[in-house]
């Protein structure tokens, strides 16, 4: 007879705990303070720190890949040809808004050949969503004070 009343002891405990644990987990629970993406500020996607832009080994052709690329602003990855260790004739732009970008394709006019450099530079945008040369103002900036620009050997 101890057996019989040692398990409905044990079975009206189990029973005991789940119906607590049921009513315990309906009640509704109200956080002290909002969660971040309750409030305003986190609805708005938040502006990258600092421009950046990463570019990779180039493979000959008619399109140039940046591997990364963070904007502050809207800008434009404007790609220069070579003009004798320099920045030159524009052949390639991509006009893209403020954020953060991963192999970001920009079509060039003119293809690349092996042993050719090429230099990705990013430019503001003035709010026509276009780069026109001239009419952009100057090169964009790392937080370093540095004009972003990387001269790329095309392979």
């Amino acid at each position: 007879m101890n057996k019989a009343v040692l398990w409905i002891v044990i079975l009206v405990i189990v029973l005991g705990g789940i119906y607590w644990a049921m009513m315990d987990s309906s009640t509704p629970s109200v956080p002290a303070e909002p969660t971040p993406a309750a409030t305003e500020e986190a609805a708005a996607p938040a502006l990258p720190a600092a421009n950046t832009l990463v570019v990779g080994d180039q493979v000959a052709g008619k399109e140039v890949v940046v591997t990364s690329l963070t904007l502050k602003e809207d800008a434009s990855i404007v790609v220069h040809k070579d003009a004798k260790g320099a920045p030159g004739a524009v052949i390639g732009t991509m006009t893209l808004k403020a954020g953060y970008y991963t192999n970001v394709k920009v079509a060039l006019t003119e293809a690349t050949k092996a042993g050719d450099t090429v230099y990705p530079m990013l430019h503001p945008d003035d709010g026509d969503g276009k780069y026109v040369p001239d009419e952009e103002g100057t090169p964009l900036k790392d937080a370093a004070g540095n004009i972003l620009f990387a001269p790329v050997k095309v392979k």
